[in-house]
């Protein structure tokens, strides 16, 4: 074994980020499929460089290229400006274009370029290339901070890892809110780029990609609801088992006291993606004064998502909360009156609805239900959406 790659066993195969004022480093050199020099892979060290001169000295290949600097928000307050900037396009032009045309992710200032007088020389020779700085007055010197790293550390991938191993969504990790895990942690405090919801849906595929997140299979999940009915009663409302017809409900008994339902809407929704296929977690959330937040307020595992299935569903939720009739006053302040509710525009869980309200009233003129559905209807203006008063009717019958 020759000295020289005794020598190369030890090399780094890429240069650290902004080597200050006079350091030289030789790293392990990278060449082309046909033997030529490859600066944009041997110089890959996180920062942008332009490109300024090549020429040959003796038998190595010398390559000069400048700093392009930094791009910094104009907002002195801003963390981005504080703790690390972002890295520049490839040309000075370039840069300063879109600088003038885009805006910071976190508070949405203008941006500006910090230029940078540092010039590295790379000389190729063999099978090393050696960084030295230029040799005029400031060529030597980074005029701005860090950048933000394009890849994760290895603490902020395990970071990552385990809050996306908890089942939380792309959305739910930006919020730093989940529906399983309350407080979750916000993923823009691991990295920046988190704040592009684009990027976080990236990490979070490639993590579930290399680690599927084991989903719970129905005999072990079956074995924990009695469970949880022996040790907390009240509980489950209803264990129907029958195939095509199942039914596993549940409402926290104390839930019910504090919530007002007279004057906030139950609000109910299908996850998909819960159980193994086949199976459904249906749940309807309710406003908690109490609690500040939207908790589950009553909740079922379904084996289909049919009307009979979201019948059954909404003939249990009546029965949990003494819900006899929709009164014609909702703003009368009574444990059996309920405002109303709001679902998705899923036909089945309408017509399951429909006929769970006919069998709890034993009316068939439905005067109490049109009305309820309309009042939490009209403020879906609030969630963004805007419904013509022309087109209610058509939308709900």
């Amino acid at each position: 074994m020759s000295s020289i790659e005794q020598t190369n066993n030890n090399l780094a195969d890429h240069f650290p980020q902004f080597p200050s004022g006079d350091a030289e480093i030789t790293i392990r050199a990278h060449y082309s499929s046909i033997g030529r020099y490859n600066v944009k892979t041997t110089t890959q060290m996180g920062w942008s460089l332009c490109y300024v001169n090549r020429w040959n000295n003796g038998d190595n290949v010398k390559v000069a290229k400048s700093c392009n600097g930094a791009i910094s928000c104009t907002n002195e307050v801003c963390t981005l400006r504080k703790n690390v900037q972002l890295v520049p396009i490839s040309t000075k032009l370039k840069t300063d274009d879109w600088c003038e045309k885009s805006s910071g992710q976190t508070c949405h200032a203008p941006l500006t370029h910090i230029q940078c007088s540092y010039v590295a020389i790379f000389t190729f020779s063999g099978d090393t290339c050696r960084l030295t700085p230029g040799h005029k007055e400031g060529q030597n010197v980074h005029t701005h901070d860090l950048f933000v790293p394009k890849k994760l550390s290895p603490q902020q991938a395990d970071k990552l890892h385990g809050m996306v191993k908890n089942g939380a969504t792309p959305s739910e990790l930006q919020m730093g809110m989940s529906k399983r895990t309350n407080n979750l942690g916000n993923a823009s405090e691991i990295h920046p780029d988190f704040e592009n919801i684009e990027k976080l849906q990236y990490e979070r595929k490639k993590i579930l990609k290399a680690s599927p997140i084991e989903q719970p299979k129905m005999n072990s999940l079956i074995k924990d609801f009695f469970k949880i009915q022996e040790e907390f009663p009240g509980y489950i409302t209803l264990l129907w088992l029958t195939k095509g017809e199942m039914v596993i409900s549940f409402c926290p008994p104390k839930l019910k006291k504090v919530l007002k339902i007279h004057k906030y809407p139950f609000i109910t929704d299908v996850t998909f993606s819960v159980f193994e296929s086949g199976y459904y977690l249906c749940t309807s959330v309710m406003y908690c004064e109490v609690l500040q937040s939207h908790p589950i307020v009553f909740g079922a595992v379904l084996d289909g998502v049919t009307a009979k299935h979201f019948d059954f569903y909404y003939q249990v939720l009546f029965n949990a909360y003494e819900i006899v009739v929709f009164p014609q006053d909702p703003d009368e302040e009574n444990g059996k009156n309920i405002l109303g509710f709001l679902q998705d525009f899923s036909q089945a869980q309408h017509k399951g609805f429909i006929s769970a309200y006919k069998w709890q009233t034993k009316n068939s003129k439905e005067e109490g239900l049109k009305y309820h559905h309309r009042k939490p209807l009209g403020h879906l203006g609030h969630l963004g959406n805007r419904i013509l008063s022309q087109r209610r009717d058509s939308l709900l019958w």
